[in-house]
């Protein structure tokens, strides 16, 4: 997969899932976390799975479809605890499989803990179908008067952006903090700050995400051409304007 590509598709997805088996009366039940997009026939696959405790030489299988065992392996050591419930996070390492497919991951025990079906293949038959979806979330995020309606019914939002007032540059506390100290220091004037995509699901708009996320769409255009979906160009001219 072009890494481009790759990298817009690793940004803008939520690329694991987490399928738990039946719970015990000892307490949470085991978890295998893998990648919803799938695994090239040549990258390296690595699932997670998250227990109550650390169970040296856990054994687990890569299954498929029929019922039929693709790959055996160990899980490797515990990175660490993923929370309070979850005190062990093994990497379940299957890189040796390349074959074409789809499967899941069985860890014995009782019960089994199964992950979710996930495809191994080549980049395009993974990604292909998800950039339409990538382009449509952008949609969905427009702000200003050139929206899409879309399936939400989007109507033009936030047009008093147009006379935005300037202000100083303010000082903060830490830097990871959202409170200022003191207030505001009007600089006098407005700008238009109509546009734009909503940030983090709200309505606040970065320069430099902006920026970050418009550069992998023309990144993608320029790897697929005549390939890319049709509203791709669109889009990353939006953010681009």
């Amino acid at each position: 997969m072009p890494s481009l590509t790759r990298a817009l598709m690793a940004a803008l997805l939520a690329a694991s899932t987490l399928t738990p088996a039946m719970a015990t009366a000892a307490g949470p039940s085991a978890r295998v976390r893998v990648d919803q997009v799938g695994y090239t026939t040549d990258q390296a696959k690595v699932a997670w799975l998250l227990a109550p405790r650390l169970e040296p030489g856990q054994v687990f299988h890569v299954e498929r479809r029929d019922g039929t065992i693709a790959f055996t392996g160990t899980a490797g050591v515990s990175t660490g605890h993923w929370n309070g419930r979850y005190r062990a996070v093994q990497p379940l390492d299957f890189s040796d499989l390349q074959g074409p497919g789809e499967y899941r991951i069985v860890v014995p025990g009782e019960p089994p803990v199964h992950s979710p079906w996930f495809q191994v293949g080549s980049a395009w038959q993974l990604v292909d179908p998800l950039l339409g979806d990538v382009v449509s979330f952008f949609q969905a995020q427009r702000d200003g008067s050139d929206v899409i309606a879309g399936d939400l019914g989007r109507k033009p939002s936030h047009l008093n952006d147009s006379t935005a007032a300037l202000y100083a540059w303010p000082t903060y506390p830490d830097p990871d903090s959202d409170a200022i100290d003191g207030d505001l220091s009007p600089l006098g004037g407005t700008t238009d700050l109509t546009g734009g995509w909503f940030d983090a699901g709200d309505f606040i708009k970065f320069s430099h995400t902006t920026a970050y996320a418009d550069a992998l769409l023309w990144a993608a255009q320029r790897e697929l051409g005549a390939a890319a979906p049709q509203t791709l160009v669109p889009e990353a001219r939006f953010g681009l304007d």
